[in-house]
């Protein structure tokens, strides 16, 4: 139970959009504000059999791509040190999302950070199913703004269990006339039950393996990597995390992997409160 909304949590095998789910909050997406993200500002690895959906297909795709320009896919890995670093606990402060409108399938979040290490205050707009229509995405190491023709694909619903997707989105970037192409390949994990400092949920784990179209000189396209526990009680991720890495060549001469990481950043839920008209 999430005490103060009333609110009792129910695993559910397929998860369809968050206006499919009965939720009685007494509340329209217009009142809720929601607080608090602890980004982990360091460096870590992507695990082995963390591969996109077709991942053989891709790599392939990608080392022609590689081939063609003269370019080869690298294979990195990380210090220890800097794994144990996240454990001990960094913090990076607290984020405020506040919904400042709605309609037109667009939700409008005002978010502001506590510390500069949260980031800086920003809107973000998304459907009501919670898929990007204007977000932050990590792009060679720095978090631009992207606005999508069509809404970012991180939910295709129904979530159920095993279901993937790869789909592609075009999205406008300030200083970059020539649009960007986003490929988001998709996969619905299965049902998990986490506790984060909000309340205990029962959530359905989503991965994503995201591509931002960012390809420029000497820079390969990020690779991100972003998990997702997905409460349908409250049709919205509690626990969010990313990390981002990208061949840099002009780091060939310093690393052998010639890679360069962006930051891992675990967001979680705090709480939710109903504002009061």
């Amino acid at each position: 139970m999430l005490e103060g909304l009333g609110l009792e949590v129910r695993p559910q095998a397929g998860v369809h959009h968050a206006q499919d789910v009965p939720v009685e909050l007494g509340r329209d997406p217009g009142s809720v504000v929601v607080g608090g993200v602890q980004p982990c500002l360091v460096l870590d690895e992507v695990e082995p059999d963390e591969e996109g959906v077709a991942g053989s297909e891709l790599a392939g795709d990608r080392a022609q791509e590689g081939r063609d320009l003269g370019r080869v896919e690298v294979a990195d890995r990380p210090r220890q040190e800097e794994r144990e670093t996240c454990a001990a606990g960094t913090e990076g402060g607290q984020v405020l999302q506040e919904v400042t409108s709605t309609g037109s399938g667009r939700i409008a979040y005002s978010v502001t950070p506590d510390t500069a290490m949260a980031g800086w205050q920003h809107t973000v707009v998304v459907t009501p199913e919670g898929n990007g229509l204007r977000q932050l995405i990590d792009s060679h190491g720095e978090k631009i703004a992207y606005e999508f023709a069509a809404a970012y694909p991180a939910y295709v619903f129904p979530l159920d269990a095993g279901k993937s997707w790869s789909l592609r989105v075009k999205a406008a970037v300030a200083d970059d006339p020539r649009g960007r192409s986003v490929r988001v390949d998709g996969k619905v994990i299965g049902a998990e039950r986490i506790r984060v400092p909000a309340g205990e949920f029962d959530t359905i784990k989503v991965r994503r393996w995201v591509y931002p179209g960012d390809v420029a000189f000497m820079l390969d396209e990020t690779q991100i990597t972003e998990t997702d526990w997905y409460a349908p009680v409250l049709g919205r991720a509690v626990r969010t995390e990313r990390r981002s890495s990208y061949v840099d060549y002009n780091l060939c001469g310093q690393f052998p992997a010639c890679v360069a990481h962006g930051d891992w950043d675990i967001y979680e839920l705090v709480e939710m409160r109903v504002a009061r008209r």
